[in-house]
């Protein structure tokens, strides 16, 4: 995703007095809102679906690394439990596969 100057990074300043707005907005655009402070970026806003989605893809992420770490060192696992491990370290289940994208 492209960050858009004019409408995705705002002043802190200018969102303080508009936190709802600003939420609603990134909800209704799944675009993240940057913040600034003294035109440094200080912080990011993002609606709660979006960031959960991420998190998703990081884990997913993590476990890919994971898998081709293990695979180099021949270290292999049934896939019974590889989705044992994954429920448990990253809080994965197989339906998230589908959603991930």
């Amino acid at each position: 995703m492209k960050i858009s100057i004019a409408t995705d990074i705002e002043a802190v300043s200018s969102v303080k007095s508009r936190i709802p707005e600003v939420f609603d907005e990134t909800a209704k655009t799944r675009r993240p809102k940057i913040i600034t402070q003294n035109g440094k970026a200080i912080g990011v806003m993002s609606d709660i679906s979006s960031y959960e989605a991420l998190i998703k893809k990081v884990n997913l992420m993590k476990l890919i690394i994971e898998g081709e770490e293990s695979a180099s060192k021949k270290e292999m696992v049934s896939l019974n439990s590889l989705k044992k491990r994954m429920k448990e370290k990253y809080g994965v289940s197989s339906s998230v596969y589908a959603k991930v994208g």
